[in-house]
């Protein structure tokens, strides 16, 4: 058999034994299935083709439009966080390219309300809801979009506010009352005044409250005046702040810093050691010193502060910032840490009382520095 196709081999030409191949490849069973899984395979490489091709598309739009949101972000002075909670909102609102979010104002509110009505959200604390809000809030302003208010969608009213809690109230003429909570009853806030005023019943006033990282701030009236407290009136309108956009208000006042680790050494029990700092700057739990401690980015330390009105304060912050002075003298930033919400609205009050101060003495000494001027 092999000896006959050997000499058929060798008396056809080169083109007959090709047209001799083609009638095999196309007449028989095995031609057939060669054909098929030619085409298949062909097909198959296509396919694969067309989807890395899709693939490489997307990704170079997704590259693109993270590249776009960054930059926006940056432009606009967006933390991480805030980063993260922005992208969040946008796929909440259903945006497949999340730069869009910078600009459409009701994808914006809608994802925003899908965040705090979610189960995540909603399950937790009032005071971590308003944590929350006070970011979203906080984004909103950044974003230049109108302030979120309840359409946020935060089940937060003035009736979560804790009792002992300081707080301050402001009239319509601007005159500001400091005062602690002293009970929160179904209808009215009984507040009791740091000092004695005479407020009319039905006068509109506008809360400020700091718990958990925010100010809340909350629009109400004075219901009744007692020798010791008033009654405000309940607000479902929360509005909020988040503390880190607290104004920086220069101060210059006495303080005394100690660096805080966790292993003391092996020097045995000792005391702290404080040296002398100058506080020179506050923003609520943000407060900016001059002094001589040597301390590190991300340590630990402890302040003692005397502020306005003789007042001494002391906590446990964390160094967020380090910078050389010169003469052996170095900026700290320390970022107090833990605070309870009646501190920490002390220290926002401590914060407004300080700008009130600032303006106070730069419109009093205007004046003077026009009037020299004419002279």
């Amino acid at each position: 058999m092999t000896h006959w196709l050997t000499i058929v081999s060798q008396v056809l030409t080169p083109r007959e034994r090709f047209e001799a191949m083609k009638d095999w490849s196309s007449d028989t069973v095995p031609g057939i299935v060669l054909n098929v899984l030619l085409y298949s395979a062909a097909s198959a490489a296509l396919l694969a083709a067309c989807i890395l091709l899709v693939m490489h598309v997307r990704m170079r739009r997704k590259a693109q439009a993270g590249a776009s949101f960054q930059e926006q972000a940056q432009r606009l002075g967006l933390n991480q966080a805030e980063q993260n909670l922005l992208a969040c909102i946008a796929r909440l609102a259903g945006l497949h390219a999340i730069e869009a979010i910078f600009t459409m104002e009701q994808a914006f509110v809608q994802g925003s309300g899908s965040m705090m009505k979610g189960q995540r959200v909603s399950s937790m604390p009032a005071e971590k809801q308003a944590r929350v809000a006070g970011m979203i809030n906080a984004l909103c302003q950044k974003l230049g979009f109108q302030a979120l208010g309840a359409r946020a969608g935060s089940s937060v009213t003035s009736r979560q506010v804790i009792e002992g809690s300081v707080c301050s109230f402001t009239t319509a003429e601007g005159d500001e009352h400091v005062a602690t909570i002293r009970e929160v009853q179904d209808e009215v806030i009984v507040v009791e005044l740091r000092a004695p005023a005479d407020i009319a019943p039905e006068t509109p006033v506008v809360v400020h409250y700091s718990n958990m990282g925010c100010v809340w701030e909350f629009d109400s009236k004075v219901c009744v005046q007692t020798r010791d407290s008033v009654h405000l009136m309940h607000c479902e309108n929360i509005r909020f702040v988040n503390r880190r956009r607290f104004p920086r208000v220069p101060v210059r006042h006495q303080a005394l810093l100690a660096d805080l680790e966790f292993f003391a050494g092996d020097n045995g029990i000792a005391p702290l050691r404080f040296v002398p700092a100058t506080l020179t700057e506050i923003a609520g739990p943000g407060l900016l010193f001059e002094s001589i401690l040597q301390t590190e980015v991300g340590r630990k330390a402890i302040a003692i502060v005397e502020l306005a009105g003789g007042s001494v304060v002391q906590g446990v912050g964390r160094v967020r910032r380090v910078r050389m002075l010169g003469n052996s003298r170095v900026s700290v930033v320390v970022e107090l840490i833990d605070l309870k919400p009646q501190e920490l609205s002390e220290l926002a009050r401590q914060t407004s009382a300080a700008g009130k101060i600032k303006n106070w003495r730069a419109e009093s000494n205007e004046p003077a520095a026009s009037g020299s001027a004419r002279q």
